[in-house]
């Protein structure tokens, strides 16, 4: 019996600098690239939130970079890397205490 296949969902990160005069940006205004997950970084937001003990920008910066790390750490390479295999323990560490803050994660 074959298992279906978890879907991944998409997600667009886009980050951009906020300039102190206000005036808008002029050379390099913003990292932007996708990420797929299995997770629902959305549904984990939510769920951190009701903890009451970080505000809404700590939920959505600490859901956002544990999904980025996990994910990162759990792709598969066509080539080995030397950073990511570095690394990996001591990032497998953080996210399973990660983990236990998150526990949807």
């Amino acid at each position: 019996m074959t298992r279906p296949a978890m879907t991944r969902k998409r997600y667009r990160i886009t980050v951009t600098p906020i300039e102190t005069d206000g005036r808008p940006c002029e050379d390099r205004c913003a990292i932007e690239f996708e990420q797929r997950s299995r997770a629902d970084w959305m549904r984990l937001v939510e769920e951190l939130h009701l903890r009451r003990d970080l505000s809404s920008d700590e939920c959505a910066a600490l859901t956002v970079g544990s999904q980025l790390l996990e994910d990162l750490a759990a792709r598969p390479r066509a080539r080995p890397s030397n950073a990511l295999d570095a690394l990996r323990p001591k990032l497998q560490l953080l996210l399973e205490r990660l983990q236990r803050v998150q526990p949807g994660v």
